[in-house]
């Protein structure tokens, strides 16, 4: 009954393999792949990349230079700041400065 309970504890995701040619150059989860198009291009290790393609679970990609990247897609792990927070470390933002002054 736990495990019915607690069904959101291990998140049903599962990651991507990219390749550039026959050459495994990282990974992307699954809300990422959902999103993108042959022809997008991302950021992955700091280096540009091009979707290229599919298949299965490989996404295909060529290394791009001089072209933006698309805008990037993830889920954060936690939720935001709240509004009570971002205040206060606005406020301790404010004093810090104050003292470094």
């Amino acid at each position: 009954t736990i495990a019915f309970r607690c069904g959101g504890a291990i998140p049903d995701i599962s990651d991507y393999d990219v390749y550039q040619d026959r050459i495994k150059i990282g990974t992307l989860d699954e809300g990422f792949v959902e999103r993108i198009r042959p022809g997008d291009v991302f950021i992955l290790g700091s280096q540009a990349w091009q979707m290229t393609g599919m298949d299965r679970k490989k996404v295909l990609v060529q290394r791009v230079a001089g072209i933006p990247p698309t805008i990037p897609y993830w889920e954060g792990l936690r939720p935001s700041r709240t509004f009570d927070l971002g205040i206060l470390v606005g406020e301790l933002r404010k004093k810090m400065e104050e003292k470094i002054d």
